[in-house]
C-alpha cells in the first residue's frame, strides 16, 4: 500500500507500473490475494470525504446536465480507478484456486484407490489394522513422587491428586475414553472435578474405586493392605476378582482389603489419622516396630537396616510434624531401647 509503484498501477494504470507489478505476481502467484486485499484497502483510503448540503446537490446536479449538454466526444473519466489491476489480481486468483481444486480431487481419489485396495485384502487385514490403531492411540501419562518427595499435580479433567513418596499414577493422556481411569501405586488423595457422564475410578492392587465428584484418600503399596477412606460424597468400591467387594461408602467410611485372600472389611476411619500425611505429620499408632521403618524409609527415601533382634510384639506409637529423621530416630531409640547411626541414606538400628 505504501508503494509509489503500486500506488501507480492500482489508482493510475501507468504502464510502467503495470508491467512491473504483473510480473511480479506472476512470479509470486501466492501473493495475489495479498495483493487483492491491499489494493482494496487502498482504493478505500484514496475515496475523498465530503459533507454534501442541499445547495451542493442541486449546484452538482446542474453542472452534471450542462456537460452532458457540452459533450461532443466520449473521453476517459478522471480520477476513476481502473480495473486493470483488479483483472491482474483475480487472473492468478483464480489460477491458484484451479490449482487447489485439482489438488484435493486428485487427493481425494487416491485415498478412493488406497481404501479400495484395502479392502480387496479381506477382512483380517482390517481386524489387524484396527487393534495396531487401537495400540497406538492409547497413550498413557506417569508422574512419580520418588521415595522422600510428595507431589501434587493437576490431572486433564482438572481433577487434582497428592501423592505421597514413593508412589505413582498411570492416565491415559487426554482423558479420551468413557472412563478417566488411573492406575495408582502407593498413597494418593484425589479431589475428583465432578462429571456425571465420565466417571473416575482409580485402580490399586486390584481394587477399583469409582467416583462421580468427591475427593477420597486410597493406600496402595505393594504386597500391603487396600485402605480405601471416603472424605466426601460417595463412592462405589469393587474388585474384578473378588465378586463379594461391591460396597457403596458414604462420608467418614472405607474398605481395608487384602487382595492376596481376598478378605476386607468396612471400617470407620479417623480422617486426622488418614490425611496426617498431607500435613506433613507421620503418625503412627501402635504400630508394629517393622511396620514404623517401611513408613520411613518411603517417607524420608532412605534403607533402613536393623541388627539384633527386634523384641516380640513392640509397637510404636507418636506423632511427628515436619521433622528430621534424626530427630524421630532419637525419640523413637528411648522408648524402644534401640541405637542408630545416619549416613547418607543409610541408616542402621541395633537392638
Amino acid at each position: 500500500m505504501l508503494d509509489p509503484e503500486f500506488k501507480k498501477w492500482v489508482l493510475d494504470s501507468d504502464p510502467d507500473a503495470k508491467r512491473f507489478w504483473e510480473s511480479f505476481i506472476a512470479v509470486h502467484p501466492q501473493k495475489a490475494a495479498e495483493m487483492d486485499r491491499a489494493r482494496t484497502i487502498l482504493i478505500g483510503m484514496t475515496r475523498p470525504k465530503s459533507i454534501w448540503s442541499q445547495n451542493d446537490e442541486e449546484t452538482l446536479w446542474q453542472n452534471i446536465a450542462f456537460q452532458i449538454d457540452q459533450v461532443t466526444e466520449v473521453e476517459e473519466p478522471k480520477n476513476v480507478v481502473s480495473l486493470d489491476s483488479w483483472s491482474s489480481i483475480q487472473h492468478f486468483k483464480q489460477a491458484q484456486q484451479r490449482n487447489r481444486k485439482r489438488a484435493e480431487y486428485q487427493r481425494i481419489a487416491a485415498i478412493s484407490i488406497f481404501f479400495l485396495l484395502l479392502g480387496l485384502l479381506g477382512f483380517s487385514f482390517w481386524d489387524t489394522v484396527d487393534q495396531v490403531e487401537e495400540t497406538i492411540s492409547l497413550e498413557y501419562v506417569v508422574r512419580e513422587a520418588p521415595a522422600g518427595v510428595k507431589s501434587t499435580i493437576s490431572l486433564p479433567d482438572g481433577s487434582k491428586v497428592m501423592m505421597n513418596s514413593g508412589s505413582s499414577i498411570r492416565y491415559e493422556k487426554l482423558f479420551a475414553g468413557d472412563i478417566r481411569s488411573i492406575y495408582l501405586k502407593g498413597e494418593a488423595f484425589f479431589e475428583v472435578k465432578p462429571n456425571a457422564v465420565r466417571p473416575f475410578v482409580v485402580e490399586a492392587n486390584g481394587v477399583k474405586t469409582k467416583a462421580i465428584g468427591t475427593s477420597f484418600n486410597i493406600k496402595a503399596y505393594e504386597n500391603e493392605l487396600v485402605f480405601v477412606s471416603l472424605l466426601s460424597g460417595i463412592v462405589e468400591v469393587n474388585s474384578d476378582s473378588d465378586a463379594t467387594l461391591n460396597q457403596r461408602l458414604l462420608s467418614g467410611e472405607g474398605i481395608v482389603a487384602d487382595p492376596s485372600t481376598q478378605n476386607w472389611r468396612k471400617e470407620k476411619f479417623d480422617i486426622d489419622q488418614i490425611t496426617a500425611w498431607m500435613n506433613k505429620t507421620i503418625s503412627f499408632e501402635e504400630i508394629s516396630f517393622l511396620e514404623s521403618v517401611k513408613i520411613l524409609e518411603q517417607w524420608y527415601g532412605v534403607k533402613i537396616s536393623i541388627n539384633g533382634g527386634v523384641p516380640k510384639g513392640l509397637t510404636v506409637s507418636g506423632k511427628f510434624k515436619d521433622e528430621t529423621l534424626q530427630n524421630i530416630l532419637e525419640g523413637l531409640s528411648y522408648s524402644s531401647g534401640f541405637k542408630y547411626e545416619i549416613s547418607d541414606k543409610e541408616v542402621k538400628i541395633k537392638f
